[in-house]
């Protein structure tokens, strides 16, 4: 198994919010049943992350496992 970290780029944006959204699933369903599942394919959501990836202040990994 080959695993690679490396920074995240605009074009992972629809896998991590994908993988936020199984977060805030199991989240919801184990603790707080009023989080709003929506919200990670939402505006705000996408522009914060957005810019995450893209300021030069701020960082962004992604993990990828090669199996």
């Amino acid at each position: 198994m080959k695993t690679l970290i490396r920074q995240a780029t605009i074009e992972d944006l629809d896998s991590i919010q994908a993988l936020n959204l199984k977060l805030f699933e199991e989240e919801s369903e184990e603790f707080d049943k009023a989080l709003d599942l929506n919200w990670t394919f939402g505006t705000e959501w996408e522009d914060n992350y957005k810019n995450h990836i893209t300021n030069p202040n701020w960082c962004a990994f992604v993990v990828v496992i090669d199996k």
